[in-house]
């Protein structure tokens, strides 16, 4: 187990306050409500939730002191990115499965009086609405009984979707308030501590935005949507849609839509269209995965989707990944994913086998089997690591 000296951050936190910080807000039109914290000194939790890569950057601006965020352990595979998160004291965590050394960097900064970071969702939502927030996070607030805050993001989505291969110039809000303090917490059960989490962290980006509309300027505003909108509502084709600028199209049937400055879609010269939001797209899609699966619930021979030309990585618990010499064909099935690099080299991982399926980097698909870290990506071309994750999802939650 590796042990940091949390403090100091100290002096590299007001650095990226001064340069970072200035940056953001020439940026984004930033305002910060955090009147609670008058006076306040920590220890204390800080939960958020998790729509933007700035999100630990943004929410740092609230506070005084230095905020210690539990973080993707992916980033610190990375040698440079390693170094920079240990100067800023993050906590690293593996994506979807339970981490207990997570636990031990919580428990040391707490008695070291610090402040702890945690976005509850777990990952980055995709559609600037809250996703459900994992019920270990209300446990670890139950035992560590020190006041909580949370910061709820309003425009962060917008500002920079998950998917978006560019930043936007708009509103960002961010709002402090006071959720539970050691008295609440001693009296309350855990399930009414998520309950109180939960309703301080809803938000729905495109309920908001339908009211106030907006702006959020930026180059190639579409760019990359394909990420996470990976089946046209025309031809149901999966996998044949297409960004380039503010344009978005299906390759398959010719479906073409603008992507505008209120984070709506068009259509091209006043033409209808099946959405007029990536929200409500995503929500058919993963409908229309339903369907499929149970239409090719006996069928194992055809696959649901595949991509050509992706790099398989692999490693253990740390360190960086090691890549294959070649490039093959990637294909999710009914029961299993498969690789295939040649007719003679074939990698087959049984659904029921995998374990914290992941998007990592917004377009790398990760998951542990047999205790073996797998990461697929393409470097060419814009790959949907979403699709499969959710397909995963889908075929486990039906074996449950």
């Amino acid at each position: 187990m590796i042990k940091r000296r949390y403090r100091a951050g100290r002096f590299f936190n007001k650095f990226l306050k001064l340069t970072l910080g200035t940056y953001m807000r020439l940026l984004f039109a930033i305002s910060i409500e955090n009147g609670q914290l008058q006076g306040v000194e920590p220890p204390y939790v800080v939960l958020a939730n998790h729509t933007n890569f700035w999100d630990p950057f943004l929410l740092s601006l609230c506070f005084r002191d230095p905020v210690y965020f539990v973080t993707s352990d992916a980033y610190f595979r990375n040698p440079v990115l390693r170094q920079l998160l240990k100067l800023v004291g993050a906590i690293p965590k593996r994506k979807q499965v339970s981490d207990p050394s997570t636990i031990r960097g919580i428990l040391r900064i707490v008695r070291e009086k610090g402040i702890v970071g945690i976005f509850p969702e777990g990952r980055r939502n995709w559609d600037g609405r809250t996703l459900p927030l994992l019920h270990p996070t209300a446990k670890l607030i139950k035992s560590l009984k020190i006041p909580v805050y949370t910061v709820l993001f309003k425009g962060a989505h917008l500002t920079m979707p998950r998917w978006a291969a560019f930043s936007r110039r708009g509103r960002l809000s961010m709002e402090v308030e006071k959720v539970l303090d050691p008295e609440d917490i001693k009296g309350l059960p855990v399930n009414k501590i998520y309950e109180r989490i939960t309703q301080s962290l809803d938000h729905d980006e495109y309920s908001s935005q339908r009211l106030l509309m907006h702006t959020y300027t930026g180059k190639s505003k579409a760019e990359h949507i394909e990420l996470f909108l990976f089946t046209c509502p025309r031809c149901n084709a999966i996998g044949s849609m297409v960004s380039k600028g503010d344009s978005f199209k299906c390759s398959n049937c010719g479906l073409e839509m603008l992507y505008n400055k209120y984070g709506f879609f068009e259509g091209i010269e006043g033409s209808k269209l099946p959405f007029d939001n990536p929200q409500d797209w995503n929500l058919w899609q993963l409908e229309h995965l339903d369907r499929i699966l149970d239409e090719r619930h006996d069928d194992t021979a055809t696959s649901i989707t595949s991509d050509d030309d992706v790099v398989l990585r692999t490693g253990g618990r740390t360190g960086a990944l090691e890549a294959e010499d070649s490039t093959g064909c990637l294909s999710i099935f009914s029961d299993r994913l498969e690789y295939v690099v040649s007719d003679k080299a074939r990698l087959v991982f049984p659904i029921g086998d995998i374990s914290g399926a992941n998007v990592q980097f917004n377009d790398q698909l990760e998951f542990i089997h047999n205790k073996v870290l797998y990461r697929f990506s393409k470097s060419s071309t814009v790959f949907s690591a979403y699709k499969y994750v959710k397909i995963v999802e889908k075929i486990k939650h039906r074996s449950e």
